[in-house]
């Protein structure tokens, strides 16, 4: 007979605050008389994104840092009321960064000469309206953004094809398992354990969150006049599960519930 020793982690739901609860670890054993396969089946499927996320950036380089903080807090406020302006709330626009850096010559000796100073404000800015985003581009630039990032897409929630793609893959694990069953001589299997995935990759995260498909690159600033054309692609959905299954024969399979 066979014995699987599991280790199940469990974090409690509820913790008064202030205080802190680390993960419990609960060892099960489960018993299996035939021999026992382990299949990790991956299900993906492509989906249109419900929203986007842009960095809008304004800097301002100046001899004092005064001066290039003051210069930078106009940019912002510009950037800020056309964001107002576009009918995007202030709670989809968040500071990304505010920073002070400043600028070095260096001599023929190495040595370092402070020359002037670069502020930098940047916002995040998250669109629910995903076919807006050409125009909100374009719109960042004629209020003078001086950098926008690449848009990124998302989904606000990938429940519901979480779950079909769940299904699938626990379709093709049965099917695969009763094959691995046949070729073994046995009847059926017995399933023992399901165990979704928590790997991560770049580009993608397992476990049912989403990539994206089309990965745009710097997009060149021009003129309203002439849109900018933007594809944004579709967002990936994947789930990754594992399962333990044991093979079993007809006269040692369960029964089916009444």
């Amino acid at each position: 007979m066979n014995r699987l020793a599991l280790v199940i982690a469990t974090l409690a739901l509820a913790i008064p605050a202030g205080m802190s609860s680390p993960a419990q670890a609960a060892e099960v054993e489960i018993e299996a008389d035939g021999p026992v396969i382990e299949l990790s089946n991956s299900e993906a499927a492509k989906v249109e994104p419900d929203y986007v996320v842009v960095t809008a950036e304004v800097s301002t380089t100046a001899q004092t840092a005064s001066e290039a903080q003051m210069e930078t807090a106009k940019k912002a406020q510009n950037v800020l009321a056309r964001i107002q302006a576009l009918g995007i709330s202030s709670a989809d626009v968040v500071t990304e960064e505010v920073s002070l850096d400043p600028d070095y010559d260096y001599d023929e000796q190495g040595n370092a000469n402070r020359k002037r100073y670069e502020v930098t404000n940047s916002f995040m800015v998250t669109v629910s309206e995903v076919e807006r985003i050409s125009e909100i581009f374009d719109a960042l630039i004629d209020a003078g953004a001086t950098d926008i990032s690449s848009p990124r897409l998302g989904l606000k929630s990938s429940e519901k094809v979480q779950a079909v793609l769940r299904q699938r893959a626990a379709e093709r694990a049965f099917a695969r398992a009763k094959d691995y069953a046949r070729l073994s001589g046995f009847d059926s299997v017995r399933l023992l354990l399901i165990e979704e995935g928590e790997k991560r990759r770049q580009g993608f995260v397992l476990n049912g969150e989403v990539r994206v498909e089309n990965v745009l690159g710097s997009l060149p600033q021009v003129s309203p006049s002439q849109p900018t054309p933007i594809s944004l692609g579709k967002v990936g959905v994947r789930v990754q599960i594992n399962f333990t299954f044991e093979l079993v024969d007809e006269d040692t399979a369960p029964e089916a519930a009444d």
